[in-house]
């Protein structure tokens, strides 16, 4: 009766033990390159920071530091990168497939400085990227609460089998607190903004002193505009059939304190740029040569 309850015991700890590896998350690196002037990078459980190379591969725990007049770009996907402005620092908190769902999870914390630009593109169904600067963050805003206007989908999506390539998509204000402001498109003078309110294309969103606001792309992708700062909508459409997005936000001053894009629909970009902290001398995006093979977009892809 023992060796048959000591075998179950063992029988059930060597289940155990696969189904927990089965649902560990698998790690990624992403790589860095573009560098421009003085970037270091410290690892996970090291003390010091040494020189950054292009190509070098980052992954979580590591923090990537940039001096003064320098660059950096941080590449996660071989369309999915950001772009690190001098005097910044930045720590990837995790960059894995998650064991329990096959979906990619990442997000990244900016220390201090900032990011001139972040492309989101073509990441995987279902995918989170997320990348936050807590710095920013006003601790009386309660946790984020979508507006009842962006809940639902079928708002942000044509009728079935029609779409236009150049008509802009509304984005949804929600979280209002303090001084939220807007000015239309053609208008000089600003409007109070409220909770549910819609913004088009070529709108732009103004946060006064101790204010902040989230601007929704879509449900589960939005921004967190953080006080003090102007966030312009460029462009957010639908670019075909399928339902994929195009969206680009300039931050024109003052930060974004989160930024999250949640399953976006496939083949879409999503992007915010800083524009007062994109260097005239740095070189256009080139993806390093050695990214994760399966996540590589497949042949034919749109982008």
């Amino acid at each position: 009766m023992k060796k048959i309850m000591v075998y179950a015991l063992l029988v059930w700890a060597a289940v155990s033990l696969a189904s927990a590896k089965a649902a560990s998350a698998e790690e990624l690196t992403a790589a860095l390159g573009n560098i421009i002037g003085e970037v270091e990078v410290k690892r996970t459980g090291t003390g010091e920071f040494i020189p950054a190379e292009d190509g070098m591969k980052v992954s979580a725990g590591d923090m990537v530091k940039t001096g003064a007049e320098s660059y950096v770009t941080a590449t996660f996907l071989p369309e999915t990168y950001i772009e690190i402005a001098s005097d910044s620092q930045l720590e990837i908190l995790f960059h894995e497939i998650d064991g329990n769902t096959s979906l990619l999870n990442t997000k990244v914390e900016l220390l201090y400085g900032h990011i001139s630009k972040a492309v989101m593109r073509n990441l995987p169904p279902e995918a989170l990227f997320v990348i936050t600067l807590n710095e920013y963050h006003l601790p009386e805003v309660e946790a984020y609460h979508t507006a009842e206007e962006v809940e639902d989908i079928s708002s942000f999506m044509p009728p079935e089998g029609v779409w236009e390539e150049e008509e802009g998509l509304p984005a949804v204000l929600s979280n209002e607190h303090g001084v939220v402001e807007i000015i239309r498109v053609g208008e000089v003078q600003s409007i109070i903004a409220r909770n549910g309110m819609k913004l088009n294309v070529g709108d732009l969103l103004q946060t006064g002193k101790d204010s902040y606001v989230t601007l929704s792309i879509l449900p589960d992708t939005y921004v967190d505009v953080a006080a003090n700062s102007e966030v312009k909508i460029i462009r957010n459409r639908i670019e075909g059939p399928d339902g994929r997005r195009n969206t680009r936000l300039d931050v024109l001053s003052g930060h974004v304190s989160n930024s999250v894009a949640r399953d976006l629909p496939e083949n879409s970009l999503f992007e915010i740029v800083l524009v007062d902290y994109i260097p005239l001398e740095a070189e256009p995006y080139e993806p390093p040569a050695e990214i994760r093979p399966s996540l590589i977009p497949p042949p034919g892809s749109n982008f």
